[in-house]
């Protein structure tokens, strides 16, 4: 049936609803999930890191799921301190589930980082002026690298979660100081408090962004009493978790938030050099945020530039993920505010004769094809930012390969328990999944391997042992004997790996050639094991024997 004119202009509001409420989120929401499908599926383990979580998730498990002292991981004498939600969440899905923990770590943060796309999605229509900012910048969001690449990992379990969680409580948070409904101190409580017990990091984050959002959006009484009952509240709903930490180990548990491995200004540099979307190739999406960001400083809108510049002066470590939301809704406004703006006024700098063309009817159908350029121009974009993001870091992410599996269950079922291993991958400690894993696979010490020790002091000079060990790979066994003499450490065996978790290493190169070639050559090491993914070696003479089957 045909509509009438009025029957269409009262669907119209309704269709455009629906386009931009509905399938709009719902098709960027697609997009991110394909993206991160391309990387999830090629590998059949969890991607990049995760090896210290899986051991505190069966650690959890063989308690009964009641919270241990210690985590069993490295043998290190870890205190169990670490959030333990999104531990408890692997563990049930474990448990009530035919798939192996491998897979719950596979897909589980996954789901988490859809869910951040989405929470993200409400949080922009709450802050943003228009849908259509709400729109551009949540797709921004899902092509951000940083959440589509480390949320998605091993130890996305809890960075994905706490990333979630923080989102919906920065999201209450605004409407609690804008709308000061009762509900929204109720959900802003639930939320930081499911942070809390999510990820440190991304507490830090939702606690710091919340404070600035009542600095900017409701600096009175009524705003700062709210303040408080929301921050006792997320006390006492993660009171169970921390008290009993506390309880157990004192507050030095908790030196994590004094000493997380980087230098204060590390975050601050990159920002000041606008190196702050990690794309690999032209920073498309950085533009645009740089397009939004000096819209709201022309129009005296500080909140987001502040927001943005606080996360890199305060969260050294890990600056990116976090920055991804205020970067996105930057983007958001740089696209409505400033690019296409730009794009549909470019008709009026025409020259005189076009104009007079255009009017005579002789180049209508280049009218029309001018009309599209922002379309276009859009669509190039994405395809850019898909295609920047889809084929470059792959390296990064991908998961630990089959051969490595296979040599760390050959150490862990040929080697005496007491055997203290230096894991040699050429990767600085941030991204040496190898480092990681072999702990929670080999079952066997990795002297130098630095996860896990953030809940123990000193945690900076471990990340230092740990990246000086890996310079080893480029020179000979030497090398090995000075930096076990200079950090006062004992080994018994060395684990040398056949591939780097670097992209800038390419996949067919053995980055550890020079020193498997001396330790091969030099008459106080053994070789024990050799596949296509490591090589063991045992150090003759050392106190710790080889136990063979």
């Amino acid at each position: 049936m045909q509509l009438t004119r009025s029957q269409t202009s009262e669907s119209t509001p309704l269709r455009q609803g629906i386009v931009s409420r509905i399938l709009l989120p719902t098709a960027v929401i697609l997009l991110a999930l394909s993206i991160r499908l391309s990387f999830v599926l090629p590998s059949d383990f969890p991607l990049q890191d995760g090896g210290f979580f899986y051991r505190l998730i069966r650690d959890l498990q063989e308690a009964g799921f009641a919270l241990p002292n210690f985590s069993s991981y490295n043998s290190a004498g870890i205190p169990f301190a670490y959030p333990p939600l999104g531990f408890y969440l692997a563990g049930l899905i474990d448990v009530l589930t035919p798939g192996s923990l491998f897979e719950v770590l596979r897909f589980l943060p996954l789901a988490t980082s859809l869910g951040c796309v989405a929470a993200f999605y409400f949080l922009s229509r709450s802050m943003l002026a228009s849908e259509s900012q709400a729109n551009f910048a949540t797709l921004a969001f899902g092509l951000l690298p940083e959440p589509s690449r480390w949320l998605i990992m091993g130890g996305g379990l809890t960075r994905s979660l706490g990333f979630l969680f923080a989102i919906l409580a920065i999201r209450q948070a605004y409407l609690l100081y804008t709308h000061r409904g009762k509900r929204h101190l109720v959900l802003t409580i639930a939320f930081a408090g499911c942070t809390v017990l999510s990820h440190p990091e991304m507490a830090y984050f939702a606690a710091y962004s919340i404070a600035l959002v009542y600095l900017v959006c409701a600096r009175d009484r009524a705003g700062l009493v709210k303040s408080v009952v929301a921050a006792t509240g997320t006390l006492v709903v993660s009171a169970p978790w921390w008290a009993t930490v506390i309880a157990r180990h004192g507050l030095s548990a908790f030196q994590v938030l004094i000493d997380d491995g980087w230098t204060w200004h590390w975050g601050l540099v990159r920002l000041l050099l606008l190196q702050v979307t990690v794309e690999e190739f032209f920073e498309v999406l950085g533009a645009l945020a740089l397009l939004g960001l000096l819209a709201c400083l022309a129009n005296r809108r500080v909140f987001l530039p502040v927001w943005l510049l606080s996360i890199f002066v305060i969260q050294a470590r890990g600056p990116f993920i976090k920055a991804t939301v205020p970067l996105a809704l930057l983007c958001g406004i740089g696209i409505t505010d400033v690019l296409l703006p730009l794009l549909k006024g470019s008709l009026r700098v025409a020259p005189d004769e076009w104009r007079q063309a255009r009017h005579a009817g002789a180049l209508e159908s280049g009218g029309t094809a001018h009309n599209r350029l922002p379309q276009v121009v859009l669509a190039l974009i994405i395809i850019y930012a898909t295609f920047s993001l889809v084929f470059t870091e792959r390296a990064l992410v991908t998961g630990l390969l089959v051969e490595e599996r296979d040599a760390m269950h050959w150490v862990a079922e040929n080697t005496a328990p007491s055997s203290r291993f230096l894991v040699v991958t050429s990767d600085r400690w941030g991204i040496d999944r190898t480092s990681e894993w072999f702990p929670a696979l080999a079952e066997r010490i990795s002297i130098a391997t630095p996860q896990g020790s953030e809940w123990l002091p000193n945690f900076s000079p471990r990340t230092h042992r740990a990246n000086a060990l890996q310079e080893c790979a480029a020179k000979d066994a030497a090398c090995l004997e000075e930096w076990a003499q200079e950090w006062e450490v004992t080994f018994t065996h060395v684990y040398v790996s056949k591939r780097s978790a670097n992209s800038e290493v390419p996949a067919d190169v053995d980055p550890c050639w020079r020193l498997r070639h001396s330790l091969l050559a030099d008459p106080h090491y053994e070789m024990l094991y050799d596949n296509p993914g490591a090589t063991v070696y045992r150090r003759v003479g050392a106190s710790a024997a080889t136990h063979l089957h």
